[in-house]
């Protein structure tokens, strides 16, 4: 395979200073998300740290306590930002997995435009099955507070857990989680029995990643002029086209519902074309801003499908690369495509912190490999590198985590510029794109 990767450790602030302007084609990156708890307001907080100079935002946490208690989970700040967008070529897409917690969303949408991007777009919604409820049962909370044991009722299996001893082999799958015992519990207090029912703020189950959508402005006048200058200010929609579920489904999309008048009307000479451009595309639906994995919408998935659109489309890669990846199939990235190529690393917890652990109402036990928190999926980055840029073209990740948008981009034939600062991060994505065979120009400070 004929591809290149250039991954760096340090801070991308100045990584990317070494790059030249104007030299990148697209963006694809999911960064921290500063998912920390708000604890009260402060108008003298600043940020400070490795991702950048001190910026004062008034409304920050009073202390920095992100994802799974790590202190890397800080926005990027409006200088990075920058910096990203200094290297984009005019017109170049940048695309950013986010969470969709409104704070998060609102700050960093803010400083994405302080940075210069153009931010005027729909964004898009990935939708899944597998997520898992965080919210803290308050009943329960209040009798620990109250230093009381709740009332026991019986003995139920908990939560599948991976089991520590799981050495990763099919004939071992079965056996890989287990499911401890735990006992159930009813509020005591009157206190905790007058709250019976309610959680901690709202934290429904998580469903929806939002992936912001942002530009480099054009330096031509139109969206025409830019892509006849540099193929920039465009996306390959066409590209993204959800397949259709069989023969019927096209039928069904084309013609409306199979009618034998709109069938005949459209297949004449004179409005054959004009009927399928009005309504639909020989070659699959347009795409929307919503996509979907693991059927999570049922039978209305097939609108949505990012499933299907990546099975219709390795079937153009080559042979060996669809030999090497039949785990793609997964709503997030599973056990198998975490650990691809990682079989000499140490296997480590993926770890919540004790004040973290008491909110989730348990402490998760994932030993792998790949302990990175926050792994995505294959299918969906390559979804959106095939949105952005073409065969050849650079695209870069600021904050590369364990590698996947590198794979990704190799994949499909893109060179790939990746940072990441944590030092074992780092291990892990040159491991895991070295591991795909491809030539690399590695660089660790």
């Amino acid at each position: 395979m004929n591809c290149n990767a250039n991954l760096k450790q340090g801070d991308c602030l100045n990584l990317m200073k070494e790059l030249s302007a104007d030299s990148v084609d697209c963006i694809v990156s999911d960064p921290p998300y500063q998912l920390s708890s708000i604890t009260k307001k402060r108008t003298d907080q600043t940020r400070e740290g490795s991702y950048g100079k001190e910026v004062p935002f008034s409304r920050v946490q009073s202390k920095i306590k992100g994802f799974m208690g790590k202190n890397w989970d800080v926005l990027p700040s409006v200088e990075i930002l920058k910096e990203a967008n200094r290297v984009l070529k005019p017109g170049s897409f940048a695309f950013w997995l986010m969470t969709p917690r409104q704070d998060s969303q609102l700050e960093f949408l803010l400083r994405l435009r302080e940075a210069g991007f153009i931010i005027s777009f729909s964004g898009i919604y990935w939708y899944y099955n597998s997520g898992f409820p965080k919210a803290l049962n308050i009943s329960k909370a209040v009798d620990r507070k109250l230093g009381i044991e709740s009332d026991v009722i019986g003995i139920a299996k908990g939560m599948a857990k991976q089991n520590p001893e799981f050495n990763g082999t099919a004939q071992g799958r079965k056996e890989n989680y287990l499911k401890p015992e735990y006992e159930k519990t009813i509020p005591t207090s009157e206190e905790a029995k007058r709250l019976t029912g309610s959680y901690a703020g709202f934290q429904p189950k998580p469903s929806v990643e939002v992936i912001i959508v942002s530009m480099k402005p054009l330096s031509e006048d139109c969206y025409t002029d830019q892509a006849l200058k540099n193929g920039k200010g465009i996306t390959w929609l066409n590209n993204c086209r959800i397949p259709y579920a069989n023969d019927n489904d096209k039928k069904s999309a084309i013609y409306g519902k199979d009618s034998p008048i709109k069938i005949a009307w459209s297949n004449s000479k004179d409005h054959k074309g004009e009927n399928n451009n009005r309504l639909a595309s020989e070659i699959g639906r347009f795409p929307a801003n919503l996509l979907v994995t693991d059927n999570a919408l049922g039978n209305f998935s097939k609108y949505f499908d990012l499933d299907a659109w990546w099975t219709d489309r390795v079937k153009k890669l080559p042979e060996d690369v669809q030999k090497t990846f039949p785990f793609l199939y997964s709503p997030k990235a599973s056990s198998s495509e975490r650990n691809k190529n990682l079989d000499s690393f140490e296997k480590k917890k993926i770890d919540y912190d004790s004040e973290t652990a008491d909110k989730f109402g348990g402490e998760r036990m994932a030993i792998m490999q790949n302990h990175h928190p926050t792994v995505k999926p294959l299918i969906l980055m390559s979804y959106l590198i095939t949105l952005g840029s073409c065969e050849g073209d650079t695209i870069m990740d600021p904050f590369m985590g364990s590698g996947t948008t590198g794979i990704s981009s190799l994949l499909l034939y893109r060179k790939f510029i990746g940072f990441e600062m944590n030092e074992d991060y780092f291990k892990i994505a040159n491991q895991r794109i070295n591991g795909n065979n491809c030539t690399l120009d590695l660089h660790g400070d």
